[in-house]
C-alpha cells in the first residue's frame, strides 16, 4: 500500500524503509502456522498475550 500512495506529503520527504523490519520479524516470529493453514495464509500473527491458542 505505501508503494502505491499517490499524492502523500510524508514527513521526511519520501515513504517509509521498512527493510530492516522486513528481514528480522520472520526470523522472531513466535508462532509458526503449518502451511496451507488459514492462518499461514491469512498472514494474521498472534501475541500470545491474553489468547487461549496459539
Amino acid at each position: 500500500m505505501v508503494a502505491r500512495a499517490e499524492g502523500v506529503a510524508w514527513r521526511k520527504g519520501a515513504p517509509p524503509d521498512y527493510h530492516l523490519s522486513n528481514e528480522a520479524l520472520p526470523k522472531e516470529r513466535t508462532c509458526r502456522h503449518a502451511a496451507g493453514s488459514r492462518e499461514a495464509a491469512a498472514g494474521t500473527r498472534r501475541s500470545g498475550v491474553g489468547s487461549s491458542r496459539s
